[in-house]
């Protein structure tokens, strides 16, 4: 027996079963080991030859084939066994691999409307598991901008063991890293977990879990390495942190710091990208002023209101920032991560194509009302471009910089070269615009193009 693989004893153990009708408690008198132990191997026989071939030959292990023999049927048991293969997935992380499978075919058979994975009225967001992002091809995304769920106790995270959080961070890290372009830029934006308790969630006692080095040792295991990292200063949350308050409670030597800080990572695959020649090059590029505010490594920036419709909202802000400085105009950027629906909205803004993922339908309808808003911004710049430079009247009088301000606040507004007044026009020349200039906030016209062109 020693020599024999987990498929033969397997058979084996079934031929004394129907042979000689010997029960698993007589096979474990037998010395063939114990009940479960007796009845996992003969389980293996309910699998595909494909996969049983596949044990046999040292492809994948037992643990691989009883994980596998939960699939309801061969030909899934025979298409998840290849991508364990392909993606030299371990026997522990198969588990976690099946039984995600398995929750969502429970859940597209309840009852009900389900949402496609990606509707006509947002035809770059697809509701689903980012572990499998097949709707991309290798290599088709230039910038990564994200932050994954942090394993704190949201809404989404309940039921959850830290284990199998980490399992679908890193199955959604190894797509992240097959879409990204060589020299492509991933910002990260991951807070340490400051209340962990193991595999439970949050504990009155504090014990912070870092973090930060789970997702850069997964990283490098696919070639992207950490360049760089900014701190974003939120603001302090003084109400919403009752153990930190200075009251009759507070004990000399028990201080809590509040926490208002947040890292993002900036890594980067190895290698080169292509870079687009002019004018989009120094159309993308920061200008000084950008440059001298955003260049230090910490990033004051608000957080978004505590009304917001989901729990992790982010600042458009933030991944405006980080669009601007790590992509040209035209450039591809995903969130696998989508939650409100922020990056593609501000990538769609600033002339990128946004591609977002979200696997809880419930934020649709807020993803949807926050990009119709971006939707109609594009729409106006689109026919702002078409319309002919001949149909602006150049007869207005000059407008300061106080009634340009006001103006903006409307909506977008077209300008031609005799409305500036001297410092609006200095103003718009720095931005590369002799012409005409669109504000929303602030949009240049391409004369080569004819298209509009967003600025920061």
């Amino acid at each position: 027996r020693a020599s024999l693989n987990c498929i033969e004893i397997g058979h084996h153990l079934k031929f004394m079963q129907d042979t000689y009708g010997f029960s698993y408690a007589d096979l474990m008198v037998k010395g063939y080991g114990s009940r479960a132990s007796i009845s996992n191997k003969v389980r293996l026989l309910d699998l595909s030859k494909e996969v049983q071939d596949k044990i046999i030959a040292g492809k994948l292990t037992e643990t691989h084939g009883l994980n596998l023999a939960k699939l309801p049927s061969h030909d899934e048991q025979s298409r998840m066994a290849q991508r364990f293969c392909e993606k030299d997935i371990s026997a522990n992380r198969s588990k976690f691999h099946v039984n995600n499978y398995l929750e969502k075919l429970k859940a597209s058979s309840k009852p009900g409307t389900a949402i496609p994975a990606s509707t006509g009225e947002l035809p770059n967001v697809y509701f689903k598991d980012s572990s499998d992002m097949g709707e991309i091809t290798d290599e088709g995304v230039h910038l990564i901008v994200t932050s994954p769920p942090y394993h704190v106790g949201m809404e989404f995270e309940q039921n959850i063991t830290f284990a199998d959080h980490m399992e679908n961070i890193k199955a959604v890290l190894a797509e992240c890293a097959r879409v990204l372009v060589p020299g492509g830029i991933m910002a990260l934006n991951v807070a340490d977990i400051h209340n962990f308790k193991q595999n439970i969630g949050q504990t009155p006692q504090k014990a912070w879990k870092l973090m930060g080095h789970l997702y850069q040792e997964e990283l490098q295991n696919h070639n992207i390495l950490l360049e760089d990292m900014i701190m974003w200063k939120k603001n302090t949350p003084w109400r919403s942190a009752p153990r930190q308050a200075y009251d009759e409670n507070l004990v000399h030597t028990q201080y809590l710091f509040h926490n208002n800080f947040e890292p993002i990572y900036i890594f980067k695959k190895t290698g080169s990208r292509t870079t687009p020649g002019e004018p989009i090059n120094s159309q993308s590029a920061l200008t000084k002023q950008e440059w001298v505010n955003w260049i230090a490594s910490t990033w004051e920036i608000s957080n978004t209101r505590k009304e917001s419709k989901h729990p992790c909202e982010w600042p458009d802000e933030l991944p405006r920032r980080l669009i601007r400085m790590f992509s040209f105009i035209g450039d591809t950027v995903l969130d696998p991560w989508l939650g409100s629906g922020t990056t593609v909205k501000v990538a769609e803004e600033l002339g990128r194509q946004g591609i977002g993922y979200e696997r809880y339908e419930k934020y649709f309808s807020m993803i949807k009302e926050r990009l119709g808003k971006s939707t109609k911004a594009l729409d106006e710049k689109k026919a702002f471009a078409e319309k002919p430079l001949s149909s602006l009247d150049d007869t207005h009088s000059p407008l300061t910089l106080e009634e340009l301000g006001k103006e903006c606040e409307k909506g977008i507004v077209e300008l031609d070269e005799p409305s500036l007044s001297e410092d609006c026009l200095s103003a718009a020349m720095t931005h590369g615009s002799d012409a005409v200039i669109a504000y929303k906030p602030t949009m240049t016209l391409d004369q080569t193009s004819g298209e509009a062109v967003a600025l920061a």
